[in-house]
């Protein structure tokens, strides 16, 4: 155990996971319980998204130093379960981008396909020191607030670096703020990613299924010219049996 002055090191047992206590309002139950519940719900999240029907919007624009829309990235998918556990994707709408001074890269399909979604689960909530800051409100429900940051970066790995607000009732993430990372800076490329803010809502009230419905992404200016892009990520989520009552749930922008 090592004090610190603005709060307490330790090393869950069983975890493996270094966290910091640093809030101001202890939760119901001790911290390495909800880092272990979250990350417990989170796996199962990724089960679960695999036998959800739903369809994802991801749209991203070009802005130049007046706002103004350059150019447009657009794809429109449905993902359904497969057999075999996995979702199966049928792209429903792609248009040419007509990007103007940036692209995406494979790291940014990375991103928007693995490390947004759901990327604190048991098997990876290891690789992160995770810091307990305070008790939030967002909207009505009652959350724990954490940051988060990967331990190390290793080679052609992907991290999410941030903030995330849990709910306390059943310790399910429901908010996240922060970034992908690394940023890939050489003298041959440089790949800049932009912080994003993901929201989740109730689609199976019953079964307290949370699911990630939208993304926002948003990402200024490297240089004094350089261009900006902004984009969305939704989903219109139905259960496996059909949609809940009152969740076939519609992207919020």
């Amino acid at each position: 155990m090592f004090s610190l002055r603005k709060g307490l090191l330790v090393a869950v047992a069983g975890l493996g996971v270094p966290w910091i206590f640093a809030g101001q309002e202890k939760p119901a139950i001790p911290i390495p319980d909800v880092i272990q519940k979250f990350a417990a719900n989170e796996s199962e999240l990724v089960k679960v998204r695999a036998s959800y029907t739903y369809r994802q919007d991801v749209r991203v624009q070009s802005i130049d130093k007046k706002n103004a829309v350059t150019g447009e990235y657009r794809v429109v998918s449905q993902f359904a379960p497969a057999a075999s556990g996995n979702s199966i994707e049928r792209v429903l709408e792609a248009h040419p981008s007509t990007l103007k001074g940036i692209g995406l890269t494979p790291q940014d399909m990375v991103d928007i396909r693995k490390t947004q979604p759901a990327v604190l689960t048991t098997d990876e909530i290891e690789k992160y020191n995770v810091t307990y800051r305070d008790k939030e409100n967002v909207n009505v429900t009652s959350c724990l607030v954490f940051d988060v940051k990967p331990n190390k970066v290793e080679k052609d790995q992907r991290y999410f670096e941030g903030r995330i607000w849990v709910e306390d009732r059943d310790y399910h993430i429901i908010k996240s703020s922060g970034k992908s990372v690394p940023d890939i800076q050489t003298n041959r490329e440089e790949n800049l990613f932009p912080r994003f803010e993901m929201n989740r809502e109730l689609v199976d009230g019953l079964s307290r299924v949370w699911a990630s419905l939208h993304f926002e992404k948003n990402c200024g200016a490297v240089g004094e010219d350089a261009p900006r892009h902004v984009g969305g990520i939704g989903s219109r989520a139905c259960l496996p049996s059909g949609p809940a009552a009152g969740g076939g749930l519609s992207t919020r922008r």
